[in-house]
């Protein structure tokens, strides 16, 4: 992969976009290098209108606050011109680090950052509370949510779209234990709590996106349940 151009990358490179065939063969698409391009893709790939949209989590701008970068959102052709959107500051206008994939509602892109934002969730870790973002097909990117880390959440996981709105999870915020929260929010920025995780036997700390089964979300949790090694629920809209 070569050298990434961030020194806590340079002996494991910064990561790629790879085509496995039917025929069981591996193809280099893109390879990032980790400056103005993004470094560490964690997020899945999105297919829209014969393209491929991404993030990254590092990468990007040089004047974030994180040494890495604070993470882009990428377009790419499936022979290899690659094409970056938003490179992520880190300021209260703005997220930083996208460890999500995104969605797309009405012809726009949507997905989350970890940090970023407005609000400062000093309880945990000292880190900004994490957005919901938009970004159309030809880069223009704005916040329509900042976390606030008291009831309605703080870092939030990967999105989906189910009847033009947005559900997600947050790994922590919501109720008094802070064990985070199912939420819904419009693409014009209106947000919603569906679920407080409460500890104990409930559930706590949803670290997975959601999937939706006939307007039943189902998700996991790393802790809580019976045992308090995590659960796997179903919450009906």
């Amino acid at each position: 992969m070569g050298k990434c151009s961030y020194a806590s990358h340079q002996y494991r490179g910064c990561g790629l976009l790879f085509k496995w065939s039917q025929s069981k063969s591996l193809t280099i698409v893109y390879t990032f290098k980790g400056g103005g391009d993004g470094a560490t893709p964690q997020g899945g790939l999105l297919l829209f209108e014969g393209r491929l949209y991404g993030t990254t989590s590092g990468g990007g701008s040089q004047a974030c606050y994180f040494n890495d970068g604070c993470g882009t959102v990428f377009r790419v052709t499936p022979s290899g011109q690659a094409v970056i959107l938003h490179r992520f500051t880190g300021s209260w206008q703005d997220g930083a680090v996208p460890l999500s994939g995104l969605v797309v509602v009405r012809g726009n892109l949507y997905g989350t950052t970890i940090s970023g934002g407005k609000h400062n969730c000093g309880a945990y870790y000292y880190l900004p509370c994490g957005t919901v973002f938009e970004v159309t097909p030809s880069g223009e990117e704005q916040v329509i949510y900042n976390f606030r880390g008291g009831a309605d959440g703080a870092f939030p996981n990967t999105l989906i779209a189910v009847d033009g709105k947005l559900y997600g999870t947050t790994r922590n915020g919501g109720g008094s234990c802070g064990c985070g929260t199912v939420f819904e929010v419009t693409p014009s920025g209106r947000e919603t709590i569906l679920y407080q995780f409460r500890g104990g036997t409930d559930a706590s700390v949803p670290y997975s996106g959601l999937i939706d089964a006939k307007g039943v979300f189902y998700g996991t949790t790393i802790f809580g349940g019976d045992h308090h090694d995590g659960t796997l629920y179903s919450l009906a809209l």
